[in-house]
């Protein structure tokens, strides 16, 4: 009778165990790989998403001889403005807390402002202002609405470049 002998079969067995390690092994590798590109994909679209709406908010900046209470105050890390909406004036305000960046809305008639985490992650918010793009832009407090917005949100995995907004909608009443 031919068979395999017991030394036969434990070659194989070790063989067999070296290729499964090597399988398994790979597999946690590509796992997490994975699992690092995902983080990185939903923090640049949460980025992404985190500046249009910095764009379209602070491009649509109001104030009025009515609501002078806030212009455009800012200092590096935090931006405060009246905006127009859908549901008349609302005071927003965009900052860095606990590595994340944060937008606070207020609308008239309000007394508990609605706060909405919009990015997390996040190691610089820096906000400038500027008359033109070769102004020497700085990050004094605006009273007034400036033409131009310099914003830089710099997050852990991603690099998004700073972006200039231009504030065209909103009117600035003496």
């Amino acid at each position: 009778m031919k068979g395999f002998t017991l030394i036969e079969i434990l070659a194989a067995a070790g063989i067999l165990a070296v290729i499964a390690i090597l399988i398994h092994g790979s597999f946690n590798i590509s796992a997490s790989i994975w699992q690092k590109r995902q983080q990185y994909m939903e923090q640049e679209q949460d980025a992404r998403i985190s500046m249009a709406i910095l764009r379209q908010k602070i491009s649509c900046a109001y104030r009025s001889p009515w609501h002078k209470k806030i212009g455009f105050d800012g200092s590096q890390h935090e931006i405060k403005f009246n905006t127009a909406t859908s549901d008349g004036i609302s005071q927003l305000r965009f900052y860095l807390k606990d590595d994340c960046l944060w937008l606070e809305e207020t609308s008239v008639g309000m007394k508990t402002p609605s706060s909405y985490k919009l990015c997390a992650g996040v190691t610089r918010f820096d906000i400038f202002y500027g008359r033109t793009l070769s102004d020497n832009w700085s990050q004094k407090e605006q009273k007034k609405l400036p033409p131009l917005v310099k914003v830089w949100l710099e997050l852990t995995h991603v690099d998004i470049h700073e972006m200039v907004i231009q504030v065209r909608t909103g009117k600035d009443y003496e």
